[in-house]
């Protein structure tokens, strides 16, 4: 019997910006380099990202994520 991988809930999995969730490889094709995978926040306090609206752009947790959330430009469902 196979055994089912675990993953953290803190794991960052997506981030959300322009009123929508998005992956972390359409983010980082977006951001570029700004957009980190390391530690809790993902986002370097130094260079703090901001939408096409001005707004904030903030990392998304597994935890966070429901089972039909998907990326807005992939299309790619972010709990997997």
């Amino acid at each position: 019997m196979e055994r089912i991988p675990y993953r953290k809930t803190h794991e960052i999995v997506g981030y959300t910006y322009d009123a929508a969730m998005h992956s972390t490889t359409c983010a980082r094709r977006r951001f570029g380099d700004l957009v980190t995978f390391e530690g809790n926040e993902g986002i370097d306090p130094a260079y703090p990202l901001l939408d096409r609206e001005g707004n904030p752009v903030y990392p998304l947790m597994l935890e966070e994520v429901r089972e039909g959330d998907v990326c807005r430009d992939c299309f790619r469902r972010l709990n997997e």
